[in-house]
């Protein structure tokens, strides 16, 4: 997979999660349900470049790595030294080595400064975050270190965190950072809803049972108009309007087959004349939307302005 394939679809994720519309409108389709906004956290080196790479990623939570991670390793990891295969603590110099001074870096003291097109680029609320992230005087420094300072000439990779501590421990960690962060979780998002129609076992057994009944007497029909759908001479006069003409020819082809098949079956008849009974002696007190009191003579509904199979001719 190209980096230029990753480095898009990669943004582009992270602007959905913040909800961005224009980001929603070039790469969803028009009819996806609402986006509900995600968590969104950066994960980098503990140099200068790795915090200035999460800071592109608006809206984006910090998770590290930086010296608080070391500390926090340990604590989640404590006790399960010998499961993991581990020795614990991990200490600074494990990890930490040399680095030389770069661009990022002078962007960073930008920020502290309150000057440069890094600074200019944050909203306020990132503004104050990172000042105090830099003017932080971590304890695994003794506490008389500022953190801008240590970023200046010594750094941590990533995949050095995650070769010294190993995979499982690196994830136990990560795994109570995001609890930690966001200790909830919106359900909705992936998924699930509550939806009024509830049907029990048997009505869910009915229905399959009625798909059985038409399907049968159907079968036919619906064969020789699908044929027929693949066949159609000429074009639509208005491409625009396709699927409205598509809609149209569906809802009569439809209503010819309800209407001259499936209502003539002897068993659809009593089918529906038991519903009927059921719907109008079962309804109780409560008020129905349902018209039960339907009869022959009401308009059916799929004949709705047009009257003509026009594959038929």
């Amino acid at each position: 997979m190209s980096q230029g394939f990753v480095s898009e679809y990669g943004i582009a994720l992270a602007r959905l999660t913040n909800g961005d519309y224009e980001t929603r409108k070039d790469y969803l389709p028009a009819d996806t349900p609402r986006i509900f906004t995600g968590n969104l956290g950066n994960l980098t080196d503990c140099d200068s470049s790795g915090i200035v790479i999460g800071m592109k990623l608006k809206g984006a939570s910090r998770l590290g790595i930086d010296l608080d991670t070391i500390d926090e390793i340990n604590h989640v990891n404590k006790g399960l030294e010998d499961e993991l295969g581990i020795d614990l603590p991990i200490e600074l110099e494990d990890l930490q080595e040399s680095n030389d001074v770069n661009t990022h870096w002078d962007g960073l003291v930008g920020i502290l400064k309150e000057t440069g097109e890094l600074y200019e680029s944050l909203s306020w609320e990132e503004r104050l975050f990172y000042r105090d992230y830099l003017l932080a005087r971590p304890a695994i420094l003794g506490g008389d270190i500022r953190f801008i300072d240590y970023l200046k000439e010594n750094r941590i990779e990533l995949n050095t965190v995650l070769a010294t501590v190993k995979p499982q421990a690196f994830w136990n960690w990560l795994r109570w950072k995001l609890l930690k962060i966001w200790p909830g979780r919106n359900y909705r998002r992936g998924g699930l809803t509550l939806r009024e129609d509830i049907r029990t076992p048997t009505m869910n057994r009915f229905i399959e049972f009625c798909h059985e009944q038409t399907a049968d007497i159907t079968k036919d029909c619906l064969t020789d108009e699908r044929t027929a759908m693949i066949k159609v001479e000429g074009m639509y006069d208005d491409t625009d309007g396709f699927a409205d003409n598509v809609s149209i020819v569906k809802k009569a082809i439809m209503g010819d087959v309800t209407n001259e098949i499936v209502l003539q079956d002897q068993q659809i008849q009593k089918i529906d004349l038991a519903l009927e009974k059921i719907m109008m002696n079962g309804n109780g007190n409560k008020k129905s939307n349902v018209n039960v009191n339907a009869n022959d003579d009401d308009e059916d509904e799929y004949d709705d302005d047009y009257d003509g199979n026009e594959w038929d001719e």
